[in-house]
Order: C-alpha cells, then sequence, then structure tokens
C-alpha cells in the first residue's frame, strides 16, 4: 500500500474481511438471499457466523445476537426487517464490526423524507463507534479474490480486472454474469444502494487506486453530492476508463428512479455534460458498457481510424466495410508494396488483395498466416485490424471441427499476436451457439475482443477513440 492515499487505506480493509456474520438468516432452511451460501461458494477463507435468535441455521457456526460470537467480527451482511436495523446497528457497534452491509430496504426509497430521517438515526449511531455503512437497499460486496459475494451462484473467477459499482442490486450482478459467460471476470463488483453512508463518490476515489482494477464502471440512478461526484469521476476517469450508465434518462425512468433508490434522477443532458467534462464514457446499456470494457482490457487504444478487413467472405467484407465506414472509419486501399507481398499467401479463385481482404480458401491454409498477419501489421496506413469469422465456414467443409478447429484458433491467435496494432474479432453469432462460444471464450483467454456483429464493435471503437481522459 505504498503512496495510497488515506481514503484507499480505510476503504480497502473493507474488502478483506477475517471474519463474516450474516444476521438474520433463517433457521427454516430458507436461507434468506442465501449470504452464508455464497460465501462458502466463493471461498471466503475466514470465520463465518450465522446470527439468529431463532435457532441453528443450517450447519453453519449459529449464535443467538452478535455479542455472543467468541471472537472478533470485522464484516457483518444484515438481512432483517427494516424496524429491527437499529438495533443490529447497536450491536454491530458494540461488537466494534469494521462495516455493515444492510440488504434491509424499507427507508428514502419507500417513505421519502420520513425515511430519510431513519438513515440519519442509523448514520448517527454507526458513525460513533467507527462503523461504516453501505446501504441500506443494497446487497453488498462481490471481490472473488477474498471471498466475498451476495449470491450463491455468483461467478468464481479470479484476476479479474473490471470493477462495477452501481446503487441497483441487479445491475451489479448482470455484468458480471454476462461476462464470466465469454470468461471474463470481475475484481470488484459493489452495490451500494440509498448511500446513506459509503457511496458512489467513495468508491470512485478506492477504484481509481485499487491495483486489481483495470476499468471502472459505474450505474448511477442520482446524487446528493453533485460536486464531490463530479471530482470523484474526474479523478477516477484521469486514472482508467470509467464507463457510466445513467438509469432514469427519461422522465418515465425518473419516475422510476426515485421509487427504487430514493435519488434525485437529474436531466440527462446535464449527465451527458458531466460524463463529458470528467472524460467518463458514457454508455447506453450492460452490452455497451462490456464491449467497451472488453477494448479497454484487451487493446491499446487505435491511432486512427483507418481500418484493414480479413474476411473469408467478400459479401461479409464488402458489407462490413460499408458498416464501418458509415460509423466513420475508413477503409483505405491496400498499397502496391503490400498487395504485391500477400500475392505469395493469397492467390487462389476466390480471393482478393484489395481491403478487404477476401481470403476465400486461402484462409484455411493455415502456414501462410504468420507472415500473411504480421505483414498486415506493418502496413503504414492502417490502424486497426478487423479479422471477420464465420461460424458456417468454421464448422463445416474444411474445418470438420473437434481438433482441427482447435489447432486452426490457436494458429489463428499465434498469428494475431504477430500483429503490432490494434486487432478486433466479429464473429457473428448465426449457428452452433455452443461451439461459437467455446472458439469466442479461447480468443478473449488469448487477450482478443470478440465482437458479435459490426455495429456494437464500431460503436465501442468509437468511444475508445473519442476518449480523452482528462487531468485530475
Amino acid at each position: 500500500m505504498h503512496n495510497k492515499s488515506t481514503h484507499f487505506k480505510q476503504i480497502d480493509p473493507l474488502f478483506h474481511p477475517r471474519s463474516i456474520a450474516v444476521v438474520g438468516e433463517s433457521s427454516s432452511g430458507k436461507i434468506g438471499p442465501g449470504f452464508l451460501e455464497a460465501h462458502i461458494n466463493q471461498g471466503f477463507s475466514g470465520n463465518l457466523y450465522a446470527i439468529n435468535p431463532k435457532g441453528q441455521v443450517k450447519n453453519y457456526e449459529t449464535y443467538p445476537t452478535l455479542a455472543e460470537v467468541p471472537g472478533p467480527v470485522d464484516h457483518v451482511v444484515i438481512s432483517v426487517r427494516a424496524e429491527f436495523l437499529k438495533q443490529v446497528i447497536e450491536d454491530c457497534v458494540k461488537k466494534k464490526v469494521r462495516s455493515a452491509a444492510m440488504f434491509t430496504s424499507g427507508f428514502r426509497e419507500w417513505e421519502g423524507e420520513k425515511g430519510a430521517e431513519k438513515e440519519a438515526e442509523i448514520l448517527a449511531m454507526a458513525q460513533k463507534g467507527g462503523l461504516r455503512l453501505i446501504g441500506p437497499n443494497c446487497m453488498g460486496f462481490y471481490c472473488p479474490d477474498s471471498g466475498l459475494s451476495y449470491r450463491a451462484d455468483m461467478p468464481t473467477i479470479k484476476e479479474g480486472k473490471i470493477s462495477i459499482i452501481s446503487q441497483s442490486g441487479g445491475v451489479a450482478m448482470t455484468p458480471v454474469y454476462a461476462a464470466a459467460e465469454k470468461g471474463i471476470g470481475f475484481a470488484k463488483s459493489i452495490s451500494y444502494g440509498n448511500e446513506v453512508d459509503l457511496g458512489a463518490v467513495d468508491f470512485l476515489l478506492y477504484l481509481a487506486e485499487d491495483p486489481d482494477t483495470q476499468v471502472i464502471c459505474m450505474y448511477i440512478e442520482g446524487t446528493r453530492q453533485g460536486e464531490a461526484l463530479r471530482n470523484a469521476m474526474k479523478k477516477a476517469a484521469s486514472a482508467k476508463p470509467l464507463l457510466v450508465i445513467k438509469g432514469g434518462r427519461t422522465d418515465s425512468g425518473s419516475r422510476a428512479v426515485v421509487s427504487h433508490t430514493g435519488a434525485m434522477a437529474g436531466s440527462h443532458r446535464m449527465w451527458e455534460a458531466v460524463c463529458r467534462q470528467t472524460g467518463a464514457m458514457l454508455v447506453d446499456d450492460i452490452g455497451e458498457m462490456l464491449d467497451v470494457a472488453k477494448l479497454a482490457l484487451f487493446s491499446k487504444k487505435p491511432a486512427g481510424r483507418r481500418m484493414g478487413i480479413v474476411s473469408v467472405s467478400g459479401g461479409l467484407g464488402v458489407m462490413f466495410t460499408d458498416l464501418f465506414t458509415l460509423n466513420g472509419f475508413e477503409v483505405p486501399k491496400f498499397n502496391e508494396s503490400l498487395r504485391n507481398d500477400l500475392k505469395q499467401w493469397v492467390d487462389l479463385p476466390g480471393t482478393s488483395i484489395r481491403n478487404p481482404l477476401d481470403m476465400a480458401t486461402a484462409f484455411f491454409s493455415m502456414g501462410t498466416h504468420p507472415q500473411l498477419f504480421a505483414r498486415l501489421g506493418q502496413a503504414d496506413n492502417l490502424d486497426i485490424l478487423v479479422v471477420v469469422l464465420a461460424m458456417e465456414y468454421l464448422g463445416s467443409g474444411n474445418m470438420p471441427g473437434g481438433e482441427v478447429t482447435n489447432y486452426f484458433l490457436h494458429v489463428l491467435a499465434d498469428s494475431f499476436d504477430k500483429v503490432k496494432k490494434p486487432l478486433v474479432v466479429i464473429f457473428p453469432e448465426t449457428t452452433k451457439a455452443k461451439d461459437r462460444l467455446d472458439m469466442e471464450r479461447f480468443l478473449i483467454s488469448r487477450g482478443y475482443p470478440v465482437f458479435s456483429d459490426v455495429a456494437r464493435c464500431a460503436k465501442a471503437l468509437n468511444h475508445v477513440l473519442d476518449h480523452s481522459p482528462q487531468e485530475a
């Protein structure tokens, strides 16, 4: 933790508790949202306690109250009805608990000002005892490296590089599942709900310094800390890519925000301006957020918009050339020197050595790939290389599947490694969905972002190309 800020040193221990107690687990066997099981499945190695006055919770070490737990408790997950929350907070303070995540809801988001008053009471109690609060109305922390989780079925991929902070519990989870489907892990997911104490500002500043996080994602519905949030966004976006989804962009969405987390939504134009001023990237949805995150993780920023397209199908190459051009990219002709070099590897019936490069059956001449891709990477009028794959070719004809396809993909990835420029893969979803997903996961594991269509790829590239971090 050398050279880390005081703020980082205060927040980081919350992600590394030595012991956790879950208050409010049911003795009936229906383990509420399964917080105990979630931590066990995630590999939490510290002491884990169930707090339940009604009796034993399954086979977990169970105590009627926090006070009766024999050793120290660092973190508490609270899943009780709203009327019991004050008592649990009092117990946490007496036990000298470091942090508490409150799954409990029924405050500002339900009762407006009256709920806000109840939150203020809870905060005052916690502050007297040095207890940091997450929530209420939140899921809390997910951090695979330290075994923290809030659902029993959360992915267990270690060493993820993306982190998300979210006012919504659902939006804290969905991207983690969606990324894991492609073999991509998250370092941390933080659902902070009504932010009575710790919230977006605290976690943005923390993740800006977190060595395990390379890309920061944020879902936000509104804030009561406008200037502090703007400053935190600027600091985070100057350190790492910061991708923001704003909930409540429309009048109808803004109404939903108030009933969800009790936050002030603010106008969408205002949020667009804040993102522009701070260097954050405003994205529309979770899919777009993950697309940009993939690019930020696996590819350095292209020097410009000049694109080389490599395809097995001439028609796909032409169509994709049109679509990329309409999205602001150039697809320049290969110069004569490059065309002459390409002839030695792509000189078969049906091929074309202009740009796009239509390889046709030459695509399956594996022995020539390393030289061909290395040469494309040297082209001085190209900034990005796009390789178009198609299951229709990979799963039939010259590519009968199984061992041959695996070998081909390894050769292809080894050849991509020769390209010293950003390279992305477009792999449309057409047939053999499971086989295609396996291939996509393999290419991602080798460090190449894969997109299912041009529109998503172009949008993500435009975000990265248009993005210029502001100095903090």
